[in-house]
């Protein structure tokens, strides 16, 4: 599928508008147009605004399987969990396996 389709697909999924996408991506709706009609390929930073609209990375846009939407509570978690020391990191295993029962 192109990264296009597959754009196209994650807009109408959320009910979105040319105009909600453009305007949460930073981008122009004339430039998100002439990607759907004028055959145009978008740059890296157009493409990386549309990820930031999505919440999602470029890894996952270019991804084969499903995605898995980042929210901004999860984006946090994933950057503080960057952060830990190893042990630390076990400690929040442990911490979540005990509180799942």
């Amino acid at each position: 599928m192109s990264i296009i389709k597959k754009i196209e697909q994650m807009r109408i999924k959320r009910g979105w508008s040319v105009y909600k996408l453009a305007e949460l991506s930073g981008l122009s709706e004339k430039c998100i147009y002439n990607w759907y009609h004028r055959n145009s390929t978008p740059t890296v930073q157009a493409l990386e605004g549309i990820c930031d609209a999505f919440g999602i990375t470029l890894s996952q846009l270019f991804a084969d399987n499903n995605l898995i939407e980042v929210d901004a509570e999860m984006k946090e978690l994933f950057d503080d969990w960057l952060l830990l020391t190893q042990e630390q990191k076990q400690a929040v295993k442990v911490m979540i396996k005990t509180i799942k029962g």
